[in-house]
Formats: C-alpha cells, structure tokens, sequence
C-alpha cells in the first residue's frame, strides 16, 4: 500500500517523459522519450518486488498483465508470476519490459520490441499498451481452473472491476476546433470502448456462474489531467478512494451502463 501510494501521489510528468523536439519526430516512432518512466520502473520493479510476485504466484495467486501485439493486432496477455518464478536470467528484463508494453500509449510512447523465433527465425514483435485492444481482460480459464491447474468441480469465484475513471456519458458543449473537438472524440471512443469491455467481462461472469462486482470513479468527481500527472489532483483521487474504502462502498452488482437505453 505504500508503494502503491508512493507511485500514484508523489510522482509528475517529469518522472514520465520528456518531450521531444519537433524536428526529431521526423526520425521517431513517439512524441515522448519514455526514459524517466524506465528509471521508475527499475525503481520499483526490483529483484526484491519480483521475488515476491513469485512466492505468491507459488501459493495460487496470480498476476496477468494486458499488452498489444501491433503486429498481430492481438491482445497478449502475460502471466507475471510464471516469468517471476522462471529462474531464467533474463527474468528481471522481462518482467520490466511487459511493464513497459502495458504502459506504451501508442504514438504518445514508443513501443516495445519482443524478440522472438518461429521456425528456426528470428523476428521481433512490436507491443503497447493493453488498452488499444481492452480496459481490463478476464478468462474463462482464470475462472475455471484452481492454483493447482485443475478444473473447478464447482465455482466459487469472484469478479472485482476496479475501474480508474468515469463510466457514465457526461454531456458537454465542444468548443469548434480542431483540438477541442479531436481531444472529445477520442476521450468519447475510449469511454465507449470501456463500456464494452465492462459488459464483456459481466457476460464472462455470469456465464462461470461467479459473483460480479464494479465500482468506478463517482461521477461528480472532478478528474485531473491524464497526461499531466498533477499531483494535487492525483492525491485529491488517492484520498477519495481511500474514503471510500473505508466507507464501505457499495459494489455494482452489474454495469451502471447496462440498462441505459431502457
């Protein structure tokens, strides 16, 4: 929970990216230079946090982060805790640069290259970020299958969405330019994309027969910048949630969004 607390309040833009010059996008495949951003995952993804990850994955627990392969157009989906617990020497770089991927706004960030062989041959696959493809993933498998890799006589299982943003269409007048109305309708896209992938995972759910439950950002919550990182509003959102914690919040037991147009 500190760490947690630690990545999400104390951080700016400036341990993020740089910008870069206008003149050197002509060579480039981003708009920013991702190094900060790679100190701080150094940082934090340790031999220390890796080691843990894999004692855990050990007892039954797992963790599964979402990339995009560009050029497969597919979602891949990692299971950390098996790269953790690999004892391969390169387990460390991996496990940072899935990090890495899985934070990879396309043409914001630049992409990562995994290196692979298919045949004898050698290629490598561009990755970005997980949400190209979806906000949040589940499985059957994840649903179905115990620790041990067995298939459930009888499921038991429960579905937590924790979504970071807004989910319900918030009405507004859109300045006419070109900014303006470009900044609307991708931040329209992504919630409408978001929405979709809610009800995906809910279908998921209830077809395992397991208990679902959503929470999100209120809706009268003012959200910060997501590109700015200002750390009063993101401390104001941390607080929030840890109020709402403490509260007792009361889960969605389906999306908010399900029924909309009845």
């Amino acid at each position: 929970d500190d760490m947690l607390k630690e990545i999400y309040t104390t951080i700016t833009t400036a341990n993020i990216f740089n910008t870069r010059k206008i003149m050197s996008l002509i060579w480039n495949e981003s708009f920013a230079d991702v190094g900060p951003l790679k100190r701080l995952i150094e940082k934090y993804a340790n031999e220390s946090s890796i080691n843990a990850v894999a004692k855990e994955h050990a007892k039954g627990r797992r963790l599964y982060l979402g990339t995009t392969n560009l050029d497969a157009q597919r979602l891949m989906i990692w299971n950390m805790g098996v790269i953790a617990n690999s004892g391969h020497p390169d387990t460390l770089e991996l496990f940072r640069k899935v990090l890495l991927a899985s934070l990879s706004v396309p043409c914001i960030f630049p992409p990562v290259y995994f290196d692979v062989e298919v045949d004898g041959r050698f290629y490598d696959e561009m990755h970005v970020d997980g949400g190209m493809i979806t906000d949040a993933f589940i499985s059957d498998f994840m649903l179905n299958f115990s620790a041990n890799g067995k298939k459930k006589e009888k499921t038991e299982s429960r579905v937590y969405v924790i979504r970071n943003d807004k989910l319900m269409p918030a009405p507004e007048q859109v300045s006419r330019n070109l900014p303006k109305i470009t900044r609307r309708a991708l931040a329209t896209l992504n919630k409408a994309h978001g929405e979709d992938h809610l009800h995906y995972i809910y279908t998921i759910a209830r077809r395992n027969h397991a208990d679902f439950n959503y929470i999100g950002i209120p809706e009268d919550c003012a959200l910060p910048d997501k590109l700015t990182f200002d750390q009063k509003g993101m401390n104001k959102l941390f607080g929030l949630g840890q109020e709402l914690a403490k509260s007792g919040c009361k889960w969605h037991k389906k999306p908010p969004t399900l029924n909309i147009l009845d």
